[in-house]
C-alpha cells in the first residue's frame, strides 16, 4: 500500500520528503482501519477499494501536512487551466482561466477532492454485524 501511496503523490508532482514516511504510515493505517469500521471488515481490505483508499490516504497525508504547515506549492501546477463548465447539446467548454484562488485555497480545493470520494463505493462492500 505504501508503494502505491507513494506513487500516486508523485503523480500529484509532490517527492517524497525525509519524514514523510511515518506521517505516511500512519495515514494508511487510519484510513484502512476507518473503512474496516466502516464496512465491518475483519482482513485486507478488498481489491476493489484500492484506488479508493488510496486517494484517500493522499488526501489524509497531505491535509495533515497543509494543517501543520509543512506543505509548499511549489511542485504542484496550479496555473493549469481548469474546467469551468461543460455543454452537451453542441458541445461547448469553458475554462476557468483567471481564478482568483491563493494557491492555499487551490490546495485545499485539490484535498477536498480527493478526500470528497462517494461513499456509495463503501456500501457495495459494507456487511451488517448482528
Amino acid at each position: 500500500m505504501y508503494e502505491s501511496v507513494t506513487e500516486r503523490l508523485n503523480m500529484f508532482g509532490y517527492e517524497i520528503q525525509e519524514g514523510d514516511e511515518p506521517k505516511i504510515i500512519y495515514s494508511i493505517g487510519l484510513i484502512t482501519e476507518n473503512i474496516r469500521n466502516f464496512c465491518n471488515i475483519n482482513g485486507d481490505l478488498p481489491e476493489k477499494l484500492k484506488y479508493y483508499s488510496v486517494d484517500k490516504i493522499c488526501g489524509d497525508f497531505l491535509k495533515t501536512k497543509l494543517m501543520t504547515g509543512n506543505l509548499s506549492f511549489e511542485d504542484i501546477d496550479f496555473d493549469a487551466p481548469t474546467v469551468q463548465s461543460i455543454t452537451e447539446g453542441d458541445t461547448s467548454v469553458t475554462y476557468a482561466v483567471g481564478a482568483s484562488d491563493s494557491e492555499a485555497q487551490k490546495m485545499t480545493k485539490f484535498i477536498d477532492s480527493l478526500n470528497a470520494t462517494d461513499k456509495n463505493i463503501l456500501y457495495r462492500f459494507r456487511r451488517f454485524e448482528w
